[in-house]
């Protein structure tokens, strides 16, 4: 029995693991809010999710007063696929790096189904980076348990599919992968039903953008991407429109700018990671053991990734001088067909994926007219 097409045995499977019930407290207070229900709710849950079973006691021991978010799917009345697989990958990986899925509830009001949650404090990465100071420390450690959850999530045998940088959760100084939606099987050769592909336009892989089904190295190109955000502090294509000319230029080796303080250990791990070539691009297990390694270094001042971070830190200086939190704010938004959302895109006639070389892609965008320029690296830090 295929147990993922039987919904209702699917549905009865969940009911049973997650928490052994629709959380009737969470319908509760709900009710008691009377807010407008948008896609999440943050609200605080007196009962608690389980924690661990008391054999001695012969009873669940839960969390109470702990605050959860409610995922609601849009038109989920009625039990669909979407709300299914997105229940089932956090069945399938229930990890500590993963985002933790608590059970299920019911908007009283309009019979949509929500998914209760793990709440993170600090929200995503993209909001995080914009209004805290990181350190090179930090953002390597950071980025260390990021790829530790897609590590686990590859293991697993799956796909996230939908991997950037508004996915990444923080909270208590731990990262967390969440939005496995679209996580579906590494070996899932099924096509999709709609004609087109899901995703977020400037974090998607070439092959992908030309109508390829999603594997482990497409993952691995939109980890790289997200790398070099967490670690430039700037937003992928931020101040051009996100359309066919990009998804075009992409596949002709254009990618975002490498920030000249970025240490070369890193900038090398990033452009192997955005390769044109799925098969050149590096494994999770081998990402996590480089960045497991400069972890490890990153204070040793006889290791390599502590003086290229000690050359980068005084170019960093200079650039903090002149850039304030409330213009990195301002710059996350500066061109309006940016859309850093998963949404269905179709491209046709898109060129073979190429890379452009060593060299640096600027991108200058004027009303009717778009201009790709290759400028060569030249820089202490990444050269």
């Amino acid at each position: 029995m295929n147990l993922y097409n039987n919904h209702n045995l699917m549905l009865y499977i969940i009911k049973s693991v997650l928490n052994g019930y629709l959380l009737e407290i969470l319908k509760m207070l709900l009710i008691l809010r009377k807010v407008a229900l948008v896609k999440f709710i943050q609200l605080k849950w007196p009962k608690g999710y389980i924690w661990y079973w008391n054999i001695a006691n012969k009873e669940w021991i839960r969390v109470q007063n702990e605050k959860v978010a409610l995922k609601r799917l849009d038109n989920s009345s009625d039990i669909n696929l979407d709300f299914l697989n997105e229940i089932k990958s956090h069945l399938q990986i229930y990890l500590y790096d993963i985002i933790q899925c608590y059970g299920i509830t019911q908007d009283p009001n309009t019979k949509h189904y929500m998914i209760v949650l793990q709440y993170c404090d600090n929200g995503n990465s993209r909001n995080y980076y914009s209004n805290e100071f990181n350190s090179y420390y930090s953002k390597i450690s950071y980025l260390f348990q990021i790829i530790g959850g897609l590590l686990d999530i590859h293991n697993a045998g799956k796909v996230h599919k939908d991997f950037h940088s508004g996915n990444i959760l923080l909270h208590n100084d731990c990262s967390y992968i969440s939005d496995l939606g679209m996580c579906q099987p590494a070996n899932n050769e099924q096509p999709d039903k709609k004609e087109g592909i899901y995703g977020v336009l400037p974090y998607m892989a070439p092959e992908i953008l030309r109508g390829h089904q999603y594997t482990k190295e497409s993952d691995i190109y939109s980890f790289g991407i997200m790398m070099n955000e967490y670690i430039s502090e700037e937003i992928p294509y931020n101040n051009i429109p996100h359309d066919h000319i990009l998804a075009n230029n992409v596949c002709k080796g254009l990618r975002p700018k490498i920030s000249e303080d970025t240490p070369k250990l890193l900038a090398d791990l990033i452009t192997k990671c955005w390769d044109a070539k799925a098969e050149n691009r590096p494994i999770a297990k081998e990402i996590y053991q480089i960045l497991n390694k400069l972890n490890n270094e990153k204070y040793d001042e006889d290791s390599e990734i502590y003086f290229q971070i000690e050359e980068c830190k005084k170019m960093e200086e200079n650039k903090l001088k002149n850039r304030s939190i409330k213009k990195k704010l301002k710059n996350i938004q500066t061109h309006p067909q940016e859309i850093y959302t998963s949404r269905l895109l179709n491209f046709k006639n898109l060129p073979e994926p190429v890379n452009s070389g060593n060299f640096f892609n600027y991108f200058y965008y004027c009303e009717k007219l778009t201009i790709l320029i290759i400028i060569p690296c030249r820089t202490k830090c990444h050269s």
